[in-house]
């Protein structure tokens, strides 16, 4: 019998099933961590609104740990916004409006306003003060680009909504801008 078991199909067999075994163990430690980050994003999501200021100060990094934390903050739009084309909602194709956000104290907030249609113009930004409640996200990167490279975008559009380029297009003041 221990002849039969040590023959090359069968040890062939033995490791395609501790393969197959290693690989179920992976994927179900992968789907763990996966399930706790949604978990821990759920909790951050519903966690009562602070205020801004109690979880970031300008020029500093946001904290991964913040990330879909809802915090609330007042100040007067700067009157400039982008756009940011290629963003899909619920199937349909239309861009993201995003606006500069002036703090009373000086500083400065990038704020995704909302999401327009392909066919809608964006709404203008309002003027005067706003106290608005919303949720922190960190800056897009050029990966999250979804139109193709070499892309021609028309005045007021940008790529994505990466941090360099909002600070260039609403003239941000380094150091006195949230993340």
């Amino acid at each position: 019998m221990l002849r039969t078991l040590l023959a090359p199909r069968w040890l062939a067999l033995h490791a395609l099933t501790v393969a197959v075994v290693a690989f179920t163990v992976w994927a179900g430690w992968w789907q763990y961590g996966a399930a706790q980050e949604e978990r821990q994003r759920e909790e951050r999501q519903s966690s009562a609104v602070v205020p801004l200021t109690d979880l970031l100060a300008p020029g500093a990094a946001l904290d991964e740990r913040d990330v879909d934390r809802r915090v609330e903050v007042a100040g007067t739009w700067t009157g400039a916004q982008v756009t940011v084309p290629g963003r899909v909602l619920e199937s349909t194709m239309g861009s993201h409006v995003v606006a500069a956000l002036r703090l009373a104290d000086g500083s400065s907030l990038a704020v995704l306003r909302g999401w327009v249609p392909e066919t809608q113009e964006s709404v203008d930004v309002p003027a005067g003060a706003v106290a608005l409640v919303g949720t922190l996200r960190p800056y897009e990167t050029q990966a999250d680009s979804t139109l193709a490279p070499g892309t021609t975008y028309d005045p007021g559009e940008l790529p994505y909504a990466g941090r360099d380029a909002l600070a260039e297009t609403f003239d941000l003041p380094s150091g006195r801008t949230y993340d």
